[in-house]
C-alpha cells in the first residue's frame, strides 16, 4: 500500500513546475483526483490503530526517495519532497475530514524526525491566498499581516 501512496510524491519537480498563482488550482485539483481515493482507502484499511505505522511507512518512503538521489542532490530532493508534502499532500488530506488525522500524524512525525526542518499544516485556501500578484514582473503590494504561521489541523 505504501508504494501506491508514495506515487503522490514520485515526481516532485513536475508538481512544483505548476506551483504558481495561475497553475496551482488546476494542478491541485488533478492531484486530488488522482490520489485522494488512494489515501482514503489506505486510511480506512489502517484504521485509527494503524495510523502511526502508516505515517512511519510514508516518512520512511520519503527518506528512501531522497537518499536514492546522488549525495550532492539530496538536499534539493529533500526540499522538493517537503514542498509537495506542504503544498499538495497536506492540503489534500485536510480537505477530507477522514484524512485530517493522517495530516496531523504526518506533520508531527516529520517535525519529530527532522526538527531542524519543521513545517506547519495549511489548507488549500491558505496556500492559494499566499501567491503574490505580479504585473510585468512587478509585485503588487498588499497589506501585510504580522501573524505567525499556524496549523489548520
Amino acid at each position: 500500500m505504501t508504494e501506491a501512496l508514495m506515487k503522490a510524491l514520485a515526481e516532485p519537480s513536475l508538481l512544483l513546475r505548476d506551483f504558481t498563482r495561475l497553475g496551482y488550482e488546476p494542478s491541485f485539483q488533478s492531484y486530488c483526483r488522482r490520489f485522494l481515493p488512494v489515501y482514503l482507502s489506505a486510511v480506512r484499511e489502517a484504521g485509527a490503530d494503524g495510523m502511526p505505522a502508516l505515517t512511519d511507512s510514508l516518512l520512511d518512503g520519503m527518506e528512501k526517495q531522497w537518499k536514492n538521489v546522488r549525495f550532492w542532490n539530496r538536499s534539493l530532493a529533500h526540499s522538493e519532497i517537503k514542498q509537495v508534502v506542504v503544498g499538495y499532500l497536506t492540503p489534500m488530506l485536510l480537505s477530507e475530514p477522514e484524512l485530517r488525522p493522517l495530516a496531523a500524524s504526518l506533520r508531527d512525525g516529520w517535525n519529530r524526525r527532522w526538527p531542524e526542518d519543521t513545517y506547519h499544516a495549511a489548507g488549500y485556501d491558505t496556500i492559494r491566498r499566499g501567491f503574490k500578484l505580479r504585473v510585468l514582473g512587478f509585485e503588487i503590494p498588499e497589506k501585510k499581516k504580522e501573524e505567525l504561521p499556524r496549523d489548520e489541523i
